[in-house]
């Protein structure tokens, strides 16, 4: 006897047959697992999108305030450069063009650092000073001018044009001090948003995926029930006979090229409608249920059980001969007999069944030869197995 296989042919609840059957129900499901989808996707784009809106405008702060700092140290280099070469201008008491020139191409150098200095990223106090180094350098312009235009022995100038060359020379520590402030901060915060980003998108990640595998696992489990359903008998569990007929066809076909031979054993239960008129249709439903369950227990890997209609259930047998099919056959029979069935109420009903078994041939058809066969059987007294074209 095969061992059984108790459990393989159980059918999902039949309490969700009324929803999954409903086409409305399915579109509804993938209609919300479109919108979730789609929410989820979105979100996880416009997140990463911001984030890197932010990251860039972070760097775009820092390149600024790192290009300030550079300002700043060139104005501070240029403004005592410029000093040192008045201070020997004036003291060589002569009107040098080497000196001259030197300083005037300093100054226009010093001018443009000033120039470049983007006012707009820093505070208004500081937007304050900037203003007052720009009136600082045009006035230092002007008063350059004409100490080089003047007698290079009138120093009556030279302390102011000094003053202004030590508040340039201030303002740019201060732009420089601002500057290095506000780019640490800006480069820290780009770092931040950087592990934020990574962090943000990896958990939307996670979450997509984790929805997504969820919304599959979901469409998967009621692909897998509507199929159970249009290939299993919804009382037995076990196959109907549409999936007899598609496997009929498949061995068919596998016959052609492997000449492995199969059987078909047909079965009916002996006096089902006297037991239904009898003891009603709930004891006729549990004595379908309690038979499928039996034959599925005896049959092998490989092999078959299906209601093909009413109390009619087919075994198909895979790699078995007319013979051995018979065997099994009448195994099976005797097994029914002995098997103790009950009525809807537990009482104790003595059930048999008929046998009707025939082999796959080119020839004839199977069903036809297995159900001719079972005819027989029926018609010699029941509760026995007869062959296909035995009389």
């Amino acid at each position: 006897m095969a061992e059984s296989k108790k459990g393989i042919f159980s059918f999902p609840s039949t309490k969700i047959y009324p929803y999954i059957s409903n086409s409305k129900f399915i579109n509804k499901v993938k209609v919300v697992f479109a919108v979730v989808f789609l929410v989820l996707l979105s979100s996880c784009i416009v997140s990463i999108f911001y984030l890197n809106k932010i990251k860039t405008f972070s760097e775009y702060t820092a390149a600024t305030y790192l290009e300030c700092m550079e300002l700043s140290h060139q104005l501070e280099v240029s403004a005592t450069n410029e000093e040192s070469l008045l201070s020997k201008y004036l003291l060589s008491n002569t009107d040098s063009p080497v000196y001259i020139f030197a300083l005037r191409q300093n100054h226009n150098e010093l001018k443009q650092i000033i120039n470049d200095i983007n006012e707009h990223a820093f505070d208004d106090n500081l937007k304050e000073n900037i203003t007052l180094l720009k009136k600082h350098e045009i006035e230092l312009d002007k008063l350059l001018s004409e100490l080089l235009d003047s007698d290079v022995s009138d120093k009556s100038r030279y302390q102011s044009v000094l003053s202004h060359y030590s508040f340039i020379r201030n303002a740019s520590v201060e732009i420089s001090n601002y500057s290095s402030n506000r780019y640490e901060t800006a480069r820290l915060n780009t770092i931040k948003l950087v592990d934020s980003s990574l962090v943000i998108s990896s958990i939307l990640s996670f979450l997509f995926l984790m929805i997504l595998a969820f919304c599959f696992a979901f469409i998967l489990k009621i692909s897998t029930t509507l199929e159970l359903k249009t290939i299993r008998d919804p009382l037995t569990g076990i196959l109907n006979r549409r999936a007899l007929d598609e496997k009929l066809r498949t061995l068919t076909l596998y016959n052609e090229h492997s000449k492995i031979p199969f059987s078909l054993i047909m079965i009916d239960i002996d006096h089902f409608k006297n037991t239904n008129d009898t003891y009603g249709h709930q004891t006729g439903d549990k004595v379908l249920i309690d038979m499928a369950a039996l034959l599925d227990s005896f049959i092998r890997p490989g092999d078959f059980v299906a209601r093909y209609g009413g109390e009619e259930i087919a075994l198909l047998l895979v790699d078995t001969g007319l013979d051995e099919a018979f065997m099994i056959a009448e195994r099976l029979r005797n097994s029914v007999e002995n098997h103790q069935f009950t009525t809807a109420e537990d009482t104790p009903l003595n059930v048999t069944a008929s046998f009707g078994v025939a082999e796959f041939s080119r020839q004839t058809d199977l069903i036809k030869e297995a159900d001719t066969a079972l005819y027989k059987a029926k018609s010699n007294g029941r509760n026995r197995v007869c062959i296909s074209g035995l009389f």
